[in-house]
């Protein structure tokens, strides 16, 4: 009879058990069907209770010890896991897989200091970002509609503004003055990403060990973000001055008269601002889905990370594409939740939400699902590529 079963409970790591121990604590109720077990059988992988056959399985002695629940991140070479086999990333596996383990990390037990730990590193994560909710619009002022006396009005001060060298010269420098805060703020920000990305992993670790582990792959980050949203920046600038010489300058020096002249470079100016918001927001995407968690376990540099990111998208598209999907559905499916939420309780729910840091522990099981979504898909990618959970860590490369 296999006498090498462990269980894990409360944190906690118990064994070597007979396979007649193990069975009294599931039958006593001390071992609930939902904690985890394992014996040489399972090789690197826990099991939950309910998923072990009566707890019978034949033994394997193929491993003397079990893997441990908790290892510390290790690096290696980027090019040491380019010819593993690949395979296809299943949507439908990766959610299962953040799904079940956020239960677990948060609610399994329910930690109260460690929902608050995890929460201060999501929030960092949120610095300087538009996902927020704005829930502070006030309600009844107006009809929302824009007329053509509004755009006419901010047509014509836009264009006295930029002729006039003192204005100009006002706003170039709190321009500059907005960027360079923003700058520290990203900074911060993408520290925050890595610091979350540990949490995941780790869930019990500090803060201060995952400030300091984040200093150079945070760093990396930055740089590549700083680049980024540099090149998103003056490509909307020069979309910009393409409106002011094209249609806003005609428009206000011709007497705010319309003319279908202004149609097509109008049109051309609103496509050309929908891709730079789509090419932003697909650059961000990808890099904290993406980018991050290979960065967090390959020593690699920030364009290596996104060659493997290319990579699987050229091998895989149309899982790629069903990833954007889902993520976009299932973002929007909480949305409407919210909302419901929000009207069912008379707004009273979103008090909490607008607080910085509050409105983001409130949320923390949404926000750590979502991070571990991308986590669970690129995982599977190829085989020790990258670990899904903390629980099998030690099968990275």
């Amino acid at each position: 009879m296999n006498n090498n079963w462990y269980y894990i409970k409360d944190g906690e790591q118990f064994g070597p058990l007979s396979l007649d121990e193990l069975q009294s604590l599931v039958a006593g109720g001390a071992l609930l069907r939902s904690d985890v077990v394992w014996c040489p059988e399972f090789g690197s992988q826990w099991r939950e209770v309910e998923s072990v056959d009566e707890l019978t399985l034949p033994p394997a002695p193929a491993i003397a010890t079990p893997p441990p629940l908790k290892t510390p991140r290790r690096l290696v070479e980027f090019e040491s896991v380019t010819g593993n086999e690949s395979f296809r990333p299943s949507v439908r596996a990766a959610v299962r897989s953040s799904w079940q383990w956020m239960q677990v990390v948060l609610f399994r037990p329910f930690n109260v200091t460690r929902w608050f730990s995890i929460g201060f590193c999501a929030w960092l994560t949120s610095l300087g970002s538009c996902n927020g909710l704005n829930l502070q619009e006030k309600a009844g002022e107006g009809s929302g509609v824009v007329g053509k006396p509004t755009v006419d009005a901010v047509a014509g001060k836009s264009v006295d503004l930029l002729q006039n060298p003192a204005s100009l010269s006002a706003l170039l420098v709190g321009i500059l003055l907005i960027l360079g805060i923003y700058a520290l703020i990203l900074r911060l920000k993408s520290r925050g990403d890595f610091m979350f990305l540990r949490r995941w992993y780790t869930p019990d670790a500090t803060i201060g060990a995952c400030w300091r582990e984040s200093l150079a792959n945070g760093g990396k980050f930055f740089r590549w973000r700083l680049c980024f949203y540099s090149f998103i920046l003056l490509s909307a600038l020069l979309n910009g001055v393409f409106v002011y010489r094209s249609f806003l300058m005609p428009y206000v020096d011709g007497g705010y008269v319309w003319d279908v002249i202004y149609a097509q470079p109008v049109a051309l100016a609103a496509m050309t601002a929908l891709v730079i918001w789509l090419a932003f927001l697909t650059g961000e995407s990808f890099g904290v889905g993406f980018v991050v968690p290979i960065l967090h376990w390959h020593s690699c540099s920030v364009s290596q990370a996104w060659r493997k990111v290319f990579e699987l998208c050229n091998q895989f598209p149309g899982a790629v594409l069903l990833y954007v999907l889902s993520l976009i559905g299932m973002w929007l499916c909480f949305a409407v939740g919210l909302v419901l939420v929000l009207v069912m309780t008379c707004c009273i729910a979103a008090l909490p939400l607008v607080i910085p840091y509050v409105g983001m522990v409130c949320l923390l099981p949404v926000y750590y699902f979502f991070r571990g979504y991308s986590i669970c898909f690129i995982a599977q990618w190829r085989d020790g590529f990258i670990p899904v959970t903390g629980t099998n860590a030690e099968s990275a490369p």
